[in-house]
Order: C-alpha cells, then structure tokens, then sequence
C-alpha cells in the first residue's frame, strides 16, 4: 500500500527485515577462550609481590605460558620470572595472567608490549622491550 502510493509520486521505497529478538539473544559463535586468544600482550603477576612480568605473544597465552613455567621450573636465568622466582624465592601467580591488549600484527604488538613495560613500576622483565623514541 505505500509502496504504491510512493511509486505514485516517483518515490522509490525500499524495505527492509528488521533484527529479530531471535537474531538479537541468540549469538551461534561463542566466545573464544581467552587463552585460546592468538596474537596478544599479557601481564603475568608474583604471588607475593606487586612485580608483573608484561610479555606478548603471535601465539596462544596457553602455550607462552606452559614457556614460561617450564622456565621457571628449569631456573632459566634468560627468563625474567624465573629470574624473579630464584632471586625472591617468590611464587608466580599463574591463575592471575591476563591478556592486557589483543593484536594480530607483531610490530604493533611489540610496541603494546614496550609501552606496557616501560609504564609498570615493578617489572620482573630483563629488558625493555623494543626501544622507542620520544
């Protein structure tokens, strides 16, 4: 009935299907894991202290983690929470890690990941991460 009466006047009418309340409440896809998450910046705390160790990773937070805890495991002085755990005699608060930033392209990622460390007060981490410039 409109759409005659505006091809009467020379108007176009388009219609179109409106969101459903099905289509609203109902998401098929279901949120990933966050340690299923590729491609992030994450903050690992100490269990004892108010030191974080901020690192990134192309792959998943589950694998850079069991890294990491094999490193600690094995006292790797090339890994600053080992390095922290050996010299405090700290524990790592594992449960406590989180994904701080999510990114897929690795030189943005690394930038996250040096503005991070460079912004943390007390940092278990070894190095700065990549150098930036004023």
């Amino acid at each position: 009935m409109i759409d005659k009466s505006c091809r009467k006047m020379g108007i176009q009418t388009i219609f179109s299907k409106q969101r459903s309340l099905r289509t609203v409440l109902s998401n098929p896809k279901q949120p990933q894991p966050p340690m299923d998450i590729k491609g992030v910046v994450y903050l690992i705390p100490c269990s004892e202290c108010s030191a974080v160790y901020i690192g990134e990773t192309g792959r998943t937070l589950k694998v850079r983690l069991a890294e990491h805890k094999r490193a600690v495991r094995m006292g790797d002085v090339n890994n600053g929470i080992a390095v922290h755990s050996l010299k405090t005699g700290h524990s790592i608060a594992w449960d406590k890690a989180k994904i701080t930033d999510r990114e897929t392209h690795w030189q943005r990622r690394k930038v996250k990941e040096a503005i991070r460390i460079q912004k943390s007060q007390v940092r278990m981490n070894l190095d700065q991460g990549i150098v930036l410039h004023q």
